[in-house]
């Protein structure tokens, strides 16, 4: 078994090349992980240039019925910057941590 950092740096390695444009919006995140899922649905991790978009590739994995990261098993999401709606996630528990780039 792996942490989420670990299964991160995996994926990263095994799909490089793979992205898609979220344009840092929640809904534009949702859509381009959509398109990644279309385009492969063994995707490991997901990572965002922000909250919104890491959100947003959240809502496409739960309308897919994907599991997210549960400490075992899943597809991580990770966002960053560090913005209000990833913060009101981790809050609501629709998200379980931020960490910030020093």
């Amino acid at each position: 078994m792996c942490g989420p950092h670990d299964r991160l740096q995996r994926a990263s390695r095994s799909h490089r090349g793979r992205s898609a444009d979220g344009g840092y919006l929640r809904e534009q995140g949702l859509s381009a992980t959509q398109d990644l899922l279309t385009r492969d649905a063994g995707i490991q991790a997901i990572r965002g240039e922000n909250e919104d978009m890491a959100l947003g590739a959240s809502q496409a994995l739960g309308a897919r019925g994907i599991e997210q990261w549960d400490g075992g098993s899943g597809v991580v999401v990770v966002g960053a910057d560090g913005l209000v709606p990833g913060m009101q996630a981790v809050r609501s528990g629709l998200a379980d941590r931020e960490h910030r780039r020093e």
